[in-house]
């Protein structure tokens, strides 16, 4: 049965935060002033770096943190409708185990916004963008990284080592550009397809938990130029396709070295990894998310009104249906060991089916579209959620509603 909490625990500290968040002043606690460190400066030009070692996911005594990030607004302001257009102040607050670990104010001047994919948590750091009339600023905890000139939006930010990495795409369209620490490392004409991401042998490219010092995790995106798909992988490039006619990608990426993409063509939906083409569905299916383990792919789409999610396993080769149901929108989740979880909205409401949990119906008054976090971080599911107004937290079965107005909308776990 669904468990329903207001301020419950999920961590043993998160309650002492939920009263702090709820009593503290507008005045930032950690901020520094606009974007005036040095973040990840370094001289332009050099190559990709050939290290064969990386930072794990944890810190120095070996521990793993969670963290989240989110949005606080003025009490009273309907920060979904947003009536003042993203100008209204507001504060963009990073916690690591509940405890408060940094806040930024947002507004005018802050060179900072609110929009939830505008920053990200990445090896336990709130890297935001920023873009003004000409120029695009990247930065760390409220310090800047880097500025370069022209309006640039982030498809991918990644940290390894110590050395930050971002693929950004031109706002105005027809290009993007690789950049190593704020220096221009690749550029390219078409559109980004996959985000930066690392090649871990997942179909999504997610990093994990814990990395073995003696892999090496490879930056890898995709691109669509004309009539090519391009795969891309540490700074080159790592393959093409060329475009049939009728043919439109709208996903691609790299699992564990395959070249996997996604695409409808002459009203089929079809997915290809490598030498397999794993799904093929006539009759106007639409195409909604994908992820992978090791051989082992789960493919979510829409056909006619019917969510439908499909196991496919490519050694020996076999095909299941899981789920078939009339859903309006959907998200899919999948942990490392491979239990698979899937959020729906029908006419009724909103629930969560899982290969290890079965159905739940999520409480009346709940809202989880549209979907800011819907992930396994370990064998732990995390969902965000409104109840009633206020944010919350699906936690393993479990819904945690705190008294803020806002939201949370980035999750993760690291050092």
């Amino acid at each position: 049965m669904m468990k329903r909490r207001k301020n419950g625990r999920f961590l043993p500290v998160l309650l002492l935060w939920t009263a702090a968040l709820a009593s503290c002043t507008p005045e930032p606690l950690t901020y520094r002033g606009p974007n005036t460190g040095n973040g990840h400066r370094r001289e332009a030009g050099g190559t990709l770096p050939e290290s064969e070692t990386f930072l794990s996911e944890t810190d120095a005594d070996g521990q793993s943190h969670l963290y989240l990030c989110g949005v606080r607004y003025p009490d009273g302001y309907d920060w979904r409708k947003d009536p003042q257009k993203g100008s209204v102040e507001c504060t963009l607050f990073l916690l690591r185990d509940g405890e408060p670990l940094l806040e930024l104010p947002v507004g005018t001047g802050y060179q900072l916004a609110s929009d939830s994919d505008m920053h990200r948590i990445v090896r336990g750091h709130l890297y935001t963008e920023y873009s003004t009339e000409t120029e695009t600023i990247v930065s760390k905890d409220g310090e800047e990284c880097y500025r370069v000139p022209g309006r640039e939006r982030l498809r991918g930010l990644q940290v390894r080592g110590s050395e930050l990495f971002t693929l950004c795409e031109s706002r105005s369209g027809g290009a993007w550009v690789l950049r190593r620490d704020g220096s221009e490392y690749l550029r390219g004409e078409g559109s980004v397809v996959h985000d930066l991401a690392f090649d871990d042998g997942t179909l999504r490219g997610s990093p994990p938990l814990q990395v073995p010092a003696a892999n090496r995790q490879k930056l890898f995106f995709a691109t669509v130029e004309e009539a090519t798909l391009c795969w891309w992988m540490e700074g080159r490039k790592y393959g093409t396709l060329a475009c049939e006619e009728n043919q439109s990608f709208f996903d691609a990426g790299l699992a564990d070295g395959t070249p996997w993409c996604a695409y409808s063509q002459s009203g089929a939906l079809v997915m290809d990894v490598g030498s397999y083409s794993t799904l093929a569905v006539k009759h106007g299916s639409r195409w909604m998310s994908a992820d992978g383990r090791a051989g082992r792919f789960w493919v979510l789409y829409e056909m006619e009104g019917q969510l439908q999610l499909r196991q496919v396993e490519m050694s020996p080769y076999s095909f299941t249906r899981l789920l078939e149901m009339p859903a309006e929108a959907c998200a899919l989740a999948v942990s490392p060991e491979g239990e698979w979880a899937v959020l729906a909205k029908d006419g009724t409401g909103c629930r969560i089916f899982s290969s290890g949990r079965g159905e739940e119906l999520l409480p009346e008054g709940t809202e989880a579209f549209p979907v800011s976090f819907f992930r396994f971080l370990g064998n732990t599911l995390y969902l965000s959620l409104q109840v009633e107004g206020s944010p919350a937290l699906y936690i393993d079965g479990t819904i945690h509603i705190y008294r803020f107005n806002g939201c949370f909308d980035g999750i993760e776990q690291g050092p």
